[in-house]
């Protein structure tokens, strides 16, 4: 083998032999420059504004959603969600992702409900629109959360659990969404997610901002556990509480821990206001009975009935 064949040939042979012998050795190899990329975070605030606006003409200050309007500026919604096609969010802080994200799951959410009623021809101007039950709808093999709705950021296709789980939780992420994930878990994350449902902490009539994603996180909180709808004294030995400070009990009680408390119980007793109703004796309560606690004792236990509505969180339903 002679001339410019006998080189190349010599090089593919010789080129990965020196790189495992420099792996190998500890030596210093360098890298190969990534293929140029132009997906990044620009454009999320055009984005982010056309969302506030959607919110802020379809959001009740209940939470009500109004769905019908929503469905008249599907075309809007839609180009909220596709406009996550052209970024990547690898290098954004953990603010801009928490942000980006919840918006980005909120109007999914909406949007998976709206392709769910096209699918089956049902209007979303009529009565069984609005008696929806969000936990029974179908998507493909699975539900509005993990069916064949999807989504995309950047080249990557996701369903509204990735989102959720994998991306702000980061429970189970893959290799490759672990550049994506939200690095440190905020379990207030669980007021701001909003699944469609009446029990679902509400939605807010604006979108989130990584500027402000503290202070509102921290009122959404607030509001959440000062809501007695959700937190209802029963009696003087029983709280009625919503199913989600029990199926996300690790998340509270884990960090309640890492954060000085005694768990879940303390964790969620600060985020209670002086103005909610039995407010001193629900702090109390979940400072006794809901600290340290294992989910298997919480489910047969006596001290809470967790409740969870799953109708439409439509404003026919909750004006």
């Amino acid at each position: 083998m002679k001339g410019p064949g006998c080189l190349r040939w010599i090089g593919a042979w010789i080129g990965p032999l020196l790189l495992s012998l420099g792996l190998g050795l500890g030596l210093a190899v360098p890298e190969v420059a990534a293929a140029p990329s132009d997906l990044s975070v620009t454009g999320l605030d055009k984005a982010t504004d056309a969302w506030d606006a959607l919110l802020a003409k379809h959001v009740r200050p209940s939470g009500g959603v109004d769905y019908v309007g929503f469905a008249a500026d599907l075309p809007q919604l839609k180009e909220f969600t596709e406009a996550y096609k052209k970024m990547s969010f690898k290098d954004a802080s953990d603010d801009v992702k928490k942000a980006a994200y919840i918006n980005l799951y909120n109007a999914g959410m909406i949007y998976n409900v709206l392709r769910y009623a096209a699918a089956q021809h049902i209007a979303a101007t009529s009565p069984q629109f609005a008696g929806f039950k969000i936990d029974s709808l179908k998507s493909g093999a699975g539900n509005l959360w993990n069916g064949d709705l999807t989504l995309q950021i950047g080249a990557d296709h996701v369903t509204l659990d990735d989102i959720e789980h994998h991306l702000l939780r980061g429970a189970g992420a893959s290799s490759k969404q672990t550049l994506l994930r939200v690095s440190q878990l905020d379990p207030r994350l669980h007021a701001a997610v909003n699944c469609a449902a009446y029990s679902c902490p509400k939605l807010r009539p604006n979108a989130y901002r990584a500027a402000t994603i503290d202070a509102t996180l921290q009122k959404a909180m607030q509001e959440y556990l000062s809501d007695a709808q959700q937190f209802h004294k029963n009696s003087d030995d029983q709280l009625r509480a919503n199913s989600i400070v029990f199926w996300y009990y690790d998340d509270f009680d884990d960090y309640g821990k890492k954060q000085g408390t005694a768990g879940a119980g303390d964790y969620l007793a600060q985020f209670i206001q002086d103005s909610a109703e039995d407010a001193v004796w629900k702090r109390a309560f979940l400072h006794e009975h809901f600290n340290s606690r294992s989910k298997f004792a919480l489910k047969f236990s006596s001290s809470f009935d967790f409740t969870y509505q799953w109708l439409i969180n439509d404003v026919r339903n909750k004006p």
